[in-house]
């Protein structure tokens, strides 16, 4: 099997992966806004859309920027205060 056709194996099975998820994803947001009605599936698919926001924002280095706060409040802190802290 020649290189090209994994290729396009592989890019097909991604494809069947990605509308199977789509269908799903689909499927349970219609279950969950039939469950919860109008204003219950509002807040819900609101709450979502703010943490997909805040989560954009929390990539942009955040998540480094709070690794090397904690290593130097790790650094400055005696053994023994270290200790309760990980």
């Amino acid at each position: 099997m020649s290189i090209c056709w994994k290729v396009i194996k592989g890019a097909a099975v991604a494809l069947v992966l990605e509308v199977l998820g789509a269908g799903l994803t689909f499927l349970f947001n219609m279950v969950l806004a039939r469950a919860l009605g109008a204003e219950g599936a509002g807040i819900y698919f609101l709450a979502i859309t703010v943490n997909t926001i805040a989560t954009v924002f929390d990539r942009m280095g955040l998540d480094n920027t709070l690794l090397r706060l904690r290593l130097q409040t790790l650094l400055l802190m005696t053994e023994a205060q270290s200790k309760v802290f990980i």
